[in-house]
């Protein structure tokens, strides 16, 4: 594989942001209470990562929650596409993630506001916070690469 640009970066989070902006907006009129619990217990479990300093298995819950919104989208074409660029994307998660949790905790919170949004079935908000929750780490990276 080819190394990444930085330029790339700025391409390839506002793809992604708008993916799983709308996996979310599809999800919100879809999800189960059941699904909401597993959600939850995803974003408690980053939560916990973040807080404990461990950026590796951070990533690895972010990308667990993010994935479900996906797969709960029922769209394929999301699931390809998303896939695709979080492969490109997870070198540079893994450096945000490491930052200090002063940086990432906002991660944290937006992943509580989805949950809270997808339980209302609020599909906009759903959809404002996920964009947000990708497209942050960009800006925050942009800066340190």
């Amino acid at each position: 594989m080819t190394g990444i640009e930085k330029d790339d970066i700025f391409k390839m989070y506002p793809t992604l942001a708008a993916l799983h902006a709308l996996a979310a907006e599809c999800a919100a009129q879809r999800i189960t209470p059941e699904q909401l619990e597993s959600l939850r217990a995803l974003s408690g479990r980053f939560a916990e990562a973040i807080s404990q300093e461990q950026p590796y298995q951070a990533m690895e819950l972010d990308e667990q929650f993010h994935n479900m919104i996906v797969e709960l989208s029922d769209n394929p074409y999301i699931a390809s596409f998303s896939a695709t660029l979080q492969i490109h994307i997870r070198r540079f998660k893994y450096v945000f993630l490491k930052q200090p949790p002063a940086v990432t905790n906002a991660s944290v919170e937006e992943h509580a506001a989805i949950v809270a949004a997808l339980e209302k079935r609020d599909a906009t908000a759903a959809s404002a916070m996920m964009k947000q929750n990708v497209i942050r780490p960009m800006h925050e990276l942009g800066a340190l690469i």
